[in-house]
């Protein structure tokens, strides 16, 4: 089953968020064969997964799967290369290779 699992995350792109922490418990046994996968849900925010201890009346645990508001944006400078000031970019690189030219 595992590798069954494996095969449709890897097919799919999925992200697996879970980190490793149990969510079944039967005795002295504890296991994690409980999976939080998604597709896309980063773009949101940023995604916290925790295993929650309420009394769910199983052996599994509760999983909480939180998403902040917003994902962190990161500004990109656009060009406008219609309005790019080519002289001044020229005169600059020329300046630049003179500069490594001398030493």
């Amino acid at each position: 089953m595992g590798n069954m699992l494996k095969n449709i995350v890897d097919k799919y792109c999925m992200y697996v968020h879970n980190d490793g922490t149990c969510t079944y418990h039967s005795g002295n046994y504890s296991s994690t064969p409980d999976v939080t996968l998604s597709i896309g849900l980063s773009t949101y925010g940023n995604v916290n997964w925790s295993v929650i201890m309420d009394e769910l009346k199983s052996p599994h645990d509760g999983i909480s799967l939180e998403v902040s508001t917003k994902a962190e944006h990161i500004r990109k400078e656009v060009i406008d290369w219609s309005k790019f000031d080519w002289i001044s970019y020229s005169d600059h690189s020329r300046n630049v290779l003179k500069d490594l030219c001398d030493e």
